[in-house]
Protein backbone atom coordinates (compact mmCIF):
# COMPACT_ATOMS: atom_id res chain seq x y z
CA UNK A 1 0.00 0.00 0.00
CA UNK A 2 1.43 3.45 -1.20
CA UNK A 3 0.60 6.92 1.05
CA UNK A 4 -1.03 8.79 -1.39
CA UNK A 5 -1.63 12.47 0.13
CA UNK A 6 -1.30 13.64 3.19
CA UNK A 7 -3.00 16.96 4.78
CA UNK A 8 -3.19 18.85 7.51
CA UNK A 9 -6.17 20.46 8.36
CA UNK A 10 -7.05 20.23 11.88
CA UNK A 11 -5.06 21.30 14.74
CA UNK A 12 -5.57 18.75 16.99
CA UNK A 13 -6.61 14.90 16.62
CA UNK A 14 -9.01 13.99 13.76
CA UNK A 15 -12.43 12.02 15.22
CA UNK A 16 -14.91 11.97 12.84
CA UNK A 17 -14.91 11.38 8.80
CA UNK A 18 -17.84 10.98 6.74
CA UNK A 19 -17.80 10.76 2.41
CA UNK A 20 -20.82 12.07 1.07
CA UNK A 21 -23.49 9.25 -0.88
CA UNK A 22 -21.86 10.03 -4.38
CA UNK A 23 -18.59 10.61 -3.09
CA UNK A 24 -18.27 14.50 -4.13
CA UNK A 25 -17.75 15.49 -0.62
CA UNK A 26 -15.88 14.74 2.31
CA UNK A 27 -15.97 16.31 5.99
CA UNK A 28 -13.86 15.71 8.63
CA UNK A 29 -14.57 16.56 12.64
CA UNK A 30 -11.72 16.76 15.14
CA UNK A 31 -10.76 17.82 19.19
CA UNK A 32 -10.22 21.43 18.15
CA UNK A 33 -13.97 21.74 17.97
CA UNK A 34 -14.29 21.86 13.69
CA UNK A 35 -15.98 20.49 11.16
CA UNK A 36 -14.64 21.03 7.92
CA UNK A 37 -16.27 19.68 5.14
CA UNK A 38 -14.42 19.58 1.32
CA UNK A 39 -15.38 19.57 -2.05
CA UNK A 40 -13.86 16.32 -4.29
CA UNK A 41 -12.49 18.36 -7.62
CA UNK A 42 -10.67 17.25 -10.54
CA UNK A 43 -8.84 19.93 -11.53
CA UNK A 44 -10.05 21.79 -14.73
CA UNK A 45 -6.73 21.37 -16.54
CA UNK A 46 -5.58 18.17 -16.04
CA UNK A 47 -4.43 16.28 -19.08
CA UNK A 48 -6.80 13.41 -19.00
CA UNK A 49 -4.08 11.01 -21.18
CA UNK A 50 -1.55 11.41 -18.78
CA UNK A 51 -3.74 10.21 -15.97
CA UNK A 52 -4.51 6.81 -14.75
CA UNK A 53 -9.07 6.73 -15.98
CA UNK A 54 -9.49 4.67 -13.14
CA UNK A 55 -7.02 6.62 -10.61
CA UNK A 56 -8.02 10.30 -11.65
CA UNK A 57 -6.06 13.12 -9.48
CA UNK A 58 -8.34 14.38 -7.51
CA UNK A 59 -8.08 18.16 -5.36
CA UNK A 60 -9.65 18.54 -1.82
CA UNK A 61 -10.95 21.79 -1.67
CA UNK A 62 -11.59 23.40 1.69
CA UNK A 63 -15.68 24.78 1.36
CA UNK A 64 -16.93 25.33 4.96
CA UNK A 65 -15.91 25.04 8.58
CA UNK A 66 -18.06 25.12 11.35
CA UNK A 67 -17.25 25.55 14.70
CA UNK A 68 -18.95 23.55 17.49
CA UNK A 69 -18.32 24.11 21.26
CA UNK A 70 -16.55 20.66 21.85
CA UNK A 71 -15.10 17.82 19.69
CA UNK A 72 -16.73 16.66 16.55
CA UNK A 73 -16.77 12.89 16.24
CA UNK A 74 -20.60 12.25 14.80
CA UNK A 75 -20.98 13.53 10.93
CA UNK A 76 -23.52 12.36 8.41
CA UNK A 77 -24.55 13.23 5.19
CA UNK A 78 -28.11 12.66 4.26
CA UNK A 79 -28.70 10.14 1.77
CA UNK A 80 -31.85 11.50 0.16
CA UNK A 81 -30.92 15.52 0.03
CA UNK A 82 -27.55 15.80 -1.47
CA UNK A 83 -26.71 19.24 0.57
CA UNK A 84 -28.30 18.50 4.00
CA UNK A 85 -25.34 17.29 6.75
CA UNK A 86 -25.59 16.77 10.47
CA UNK A 87 -22.91 17.33 12.73
CA UNK A 88 -22.89 16.06 16.23
CA UNK A 89 -20.70 17.93 18.84
CA UNK A 90 -19.07 16.70 22.47
CA UNK A 91 -19.64 16.85 26.40
CA UNK A 92 -19.68 20.62 26.50
CA UNK A 93 -21.47 21.13 23.14
CA UNK A 94 -24.28 18.78 23.56
CA UNK A 95 -25.85 19.55 20.24
CA UNK A 96 -26.91 17.66 16.59
CA UNK A 97 -26.15 20.94 14.03
CA UNK A 98 -27.58 20.98 10.64
CA UNK A 99 -25.82 22.52 7.67
CA UNK A 100 -26.57 23.34 4.66
CA UNK A 101 -23.60 21.88 2.19
CA UNK A 102 -23.99 24.56 -0.47
CA UNK A 103 -23.82 27.74 1.37
CA UNK A 104 -23.16 26.59 4.47
CA UNK A 105 -25.60 28.06 6.62
CA UNK A 106 -26.58 26.61 9.90
CA UNK A 107 -30.14 25.99 9.42
CA UNK A 108 -30.98 24.08 13.09
CA UNK A 109 -29.41 22.66 16.17
CA UNK A 110 -31.33 20.24 18.63
CA UNK A 111 -29.91 20.28 22.28
CA UNK A 112 -29.58 16.50 23.10
CA UNK A 113 -28.00 17.07 27.14
CA UNK A 114 -25.40 14.51 26.12
CA UNK A 115 -22.49 13.49 23.77
CA UNK A 116 -23.34 12.89 20.17
CA UNK A 117 -20.76 9.97 19.32
CA UNK A 118 -23.12 9.02 15.98
CA UNK A 119 -25.81 10.31 13.72
CA UNK A 120 -27.28 8.15 11.50
CA UNK A 121 -30.08 8.71 8.93
CA UNK A 122 -33.20 7.04 7.68
CA UNK A 123 -33.12 5.53 4.05
CA UNK A 124 -37.00 5.82 4.00
CA UNK A 125 -38.24 8.54 5.85
CA UNK A 126 -36.77 12.00 6.94
CA UNK A 127 -35.86 10.80 10.11
CA UNK A 128 -32.10 10.84 11.78
CA UNK A 129 -31.00 8.48 14.71
CA UNK A 130 -28.53 9.66 17.36
CA UNK A 131 -26.87 7.95 19.70
CA UNK A 132 -25.09 9.16 22.94
CA UNK A 133 -21.92 9.00 25.10
CA UNK A 134 -21.44 11.56 28.57
CA UNK A 135 -24.71 12.63 29.33
CA UNK A 136 -26.25 15.52 32.23
CA UNK A 137 -27.18 13.71 35.63
CA UNK A 138 -30.67 12.32 35.14
CA UNK A 139 -30.31 11.45 31.70
CA UNK A 140 -30.32 8.32 30.87
CA UNK A 141 -31.19 8.19 27.23
CA UNK A 142 -28.67 6.63 24.92
CA UNK A 143 -30.76 6.44 21.55
CA UNK A 144 -33.08 8.63 19.92
CA UNK A 145 -34.52 9.24 16.50
CA UNK A 146 -35.96 13.06 15.54
CA UNK A 147 -38.35 14.25 12.49
CA UNK A 148 -36.65 16.66 9.84
CA UNK A 149 -37.07 19.20 9.74
CA UNK A 150 -39.29 19.26 12.29
CA UNK A 151 -36.79 17.81 14.64
CA UNK A 152 -39.29 16.51 17.20
CA UNK A 153 -38.11 13.71 19.12
CA UNK A 154 -40.60 10.32 18.86
CA UNK A 155 -37.93 7.66 19.75
CA UNK A 156 -36.35 7.31 23.09
CA UNK A 157 -34.19 4.34 24.10
CA UNK A 158 -33.24 4.35 27.86
CA UNK A 159 -29.87 2.54 28.79
CA UNK A 160 -28.55 1.90 32.23
CA UNK A 161 -27.16 4.79 33.93
CA UNK A 162 -23.21 3.76 33.86
CA UNK A 163 -23.40 2.90 30.22
CA UNK A 164 -22.71 4.71 26.87
CA UNK A 165 -23.07 4.37 23.17
CA UNK A 166 -19.99 4.38 21.59
CA UNK A 167 -20.95 4.26 18.34
CA UNK A 168 -23.43 3.11 15.77
CA UNK A 169 -24.02 2.13 12.51
CA UNK A 170 -26.88 0.50 10.59
CA UNK A 171 -27.39 -3.33 9.46
CA UNK A 172 -29.12 -2.79 6.37
CA UNK A 173 -29.90 -6.68 6.56
CA UNK A 174 -32.59 -5.91 8.52
CA UNK A 175 -34.11 -7.08 11.59
CA UNK A 176 -30.97 -10.10 12.65
CA UNK A 177 -32.63 -13.62 13.03
CA UNK A 178 -31.12 -15.60 15.90
CA UNK A 179 -31.13 -19.33 17.41
CA UNK A 180 -30.49 -20.27 20.81
CA UNK A 181 -29.26 -16.41 21.43
CA UNK A 182 -27.07 -16.74 18.35
CA UNK A 183 -27.03 -14.61 15.36
CA UNK A 184 -27.78 -16.02 12.15
CA UNK A 185 -25.61 -15.59 8.61
CA UNK A 186 -26.83 -11.71 7.76
CA UNK A 187 -28.00 -13.04 4.14
CA UNK A 188 -30.60 -15.29 5.97
CA UNK A 189 -32.03 -11.84 7.39
CA UNK A 190 -34.83 -10.70 5.13
CA UNK A 191 -35.21 -7.11 3.40
CA UNK A 192 -38.34 -7.87 1.89
CA UNK A 193 -41.05 -9.45 3.58
CA UNK A 194 -43.80 -11.74 1.49
CA UNK A 195 -46.35 -8.44 2.01
CA UNK A 196 -43.98 -6.20 0.01
CA UNK A 197 -42.47 -4.29 3.20
CA UNK A 198 -39.16 -2.94 3.22
CA UNK A 199 -37.17 -3.76 6.12
CA UNK A 200 -34.98 -0.94 7.13
CA UNK A 201 -32.84 -2.61 9.38
CA UNK A 202 -31.52 -2.00 12.94
CA UNK A 203 -28.88 -0.22 14.54
CA UNK A 204 -26.04 -1.83 16.14
CA UNK A 205 -24.44 0.09 18.70
CA UNK A 206 -21.11 -0.34 20.17
CA UNK A 207 -21.89 0.22 24.29
CA UNK A 208 -18.70 1.00 26.66
CA UNK A 209 -20.11 -2.33 28.38
CA UNK A 210 -18.33 -4.52 26.15
CA UNK A 211 -21.78 -5.35 24.07
CA UNK A 212 -23.06 -4.96 20.68
CA UNK A 213 -26.57 -4.75 20.78
CA UNK A 214 -29.09 -4.53 18.05
CA UNK A 215 -31.90 -1.61 17.93
CA UNK A 216 -34.78 -1.97 15.51
CA UNK A 217 -35.61 1.58 15.54
CA UNK A 218 -37.96 1.88 11.95
CA UNK A 219 -39.13 -0.86 11.77
CA UNK A 220 -40.57 -1.71 8.62
CA UNK A 221 -41.66 0.77 5.23
CA UNK A 222 -44.45 0.22 3.11
CA UNK A 223 -42.78 0.18 -0.66
CA UNK A 224 -46.18 2.02 -2.33
CA UNK A 225 -45.23 4.78 0.34
CA UNK A 226 -41.38 5.06 0.39
CA UNK A 227 -41.66 8.86 0.55
CA UNK A 228 -40.83 10.47 3.45
CA UNK A 229 -43.28 11.55 4.76
CA UNK A 230 -43.78 14.81 7.33
CA UNK A 231 -42.84 18.73 6.37
CA UNK A 232 -43.03 19.68 2.63
CA UNK A 233 -40.07 21.19 3.09
CA UNK A 234 -36.72 19.13 2.78
CA UNK A 235 -34.91 21.88 4.24
CA UNK A 236 -36.30 23.33 6.65
CA UNK A 237 -36.24 26.85 4.64
CA UNK A 238 -37.85 27.83 1.18
CA UNK A 239 -34.90 30.10 0.56
CA UNK A 240 -32.10 27.46 0.98
CA UNK A 241 -34.92 24.95 -1.37
CA UNK A 242 -34.82 28.13 -3.99
CA UNK A 243 -30.76 28.28 -3.98
CA UNK A 244 -30.90 24.80 -4.51
CA UNK A 245 -33.91 24.26 -6.78
CA UNK A 246 -35.18 21.78 -4.62
CA UNK A 247 -39.52 21.05 -5.49
CA UNK A 248 -41.49 20.77 -3.17
CA UNK A 249 -43.78 17.70 -2.63
CA UNK A 250 -47.21 18.69 -3.80
CA UNK A 251 -48.73 20.90 -6.53
CA UNK A 252 -46.72 23.56 -5.12
CA UNK A 253 -42.82 24.00 -6.62
CA UNK A 254 -40.00 26.03 -5.99
CA UNK A 255 -39.10 27.00 -9.18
Amino acid sequence: MTLVRRMKVHTQQICGIAWSIDASQVATGGNDNQCILFDVETPKNEDSDSQDADEPNRELIIRHKWTHSAAVKAIAFCPWQKSLIATGGGSNDRGIHFHHTFTGASIATINVSAQVTSLIWSTQRREIAATFGYANPEHPIRIAVFTWPECHKIVSIPWAEDMRALYALPYPGGPPESKNGRLLNSETAPTVSKDGKVYEGSLVVAASDETIRFHEVWGVTDTRHRKRRGSSSALGSEILENLEGIYREGPAKIR
